[in-house]
């Protein structure tokens, strides 16, 4: 068992935002199924237990790219969490060829590698790319952009921007 505890703070550089405590339980993540896509069972656990503390519920993982079109031609999620260096399928593959599935390509996916590994991500069809290691910091911004409460869109209907490539 991991006992995690986070401050859960969101900085926005370019805006000067502070997320408070009213907002962030503003956020309702229940209700979105997340799949998260890692092959390294501790950044698995890790993150699993950042959604977790984050109120997401519906929470499934694949090991690789290859498993995780499987599971998403099987099951409808809101979200795809994917690291880009994996065995048997990497995340860019992977985004490739979500991307040319219709009933799975509006989904938002979430990229994560060093920043050295980032490659032009809007020719792979990625919405947002995070820098490893993934802080809760940082991966609470990459959800507070994609789920903003004040947006009346459906976020995964939306159409994203690449961004999230902040240091902390």
């Amino acid at each position: 068992t991991v006992d995690m505890s986070f401050h859960l703070v969101k900085n926005e550089p370019k805006k000067g935002v502070v997320l408070h405590n009213e907002q962030i339980e503003a956020l309702n993540f229940s209700n979105i199924a997340v799949l998260l896509v890692e092959d390294n069972k501790v950044n698995q656990l890790l993150l699993k237990n950042m959604l977790k503390k984050f109120g997401f519920d519906n929470l499934d993982t694949a090991e690789n790219g290859r498993i995780a079109l499987n599971k998403l031609r099987e099951k409808n999620y809101n979200l795809i969490l994917m690291d880009i260096q994996m065995p048997v399928m990497d995340g860019l593959t992977a985004a490739l060829a979500i991307r040319s599935e219709p009933r799975i390509t509006p989904l938002p996916v979430v990229l994560m590698g060093s920043a050295n590994t980032a490659p032009e991500l809007g020719q792979y069809g990625i919405n947002y790319f995070l820098n490893k290691p993934i802080t809760q910091k940082k991966l609470l911004n990459a959800l507070y952009d994609i789920y903003d409460p004040e947006r009346d869109q459906n976020a995964s209907q939306r159409n994203f921007t690449v961004a999230g490539n902040e240091s902390q």
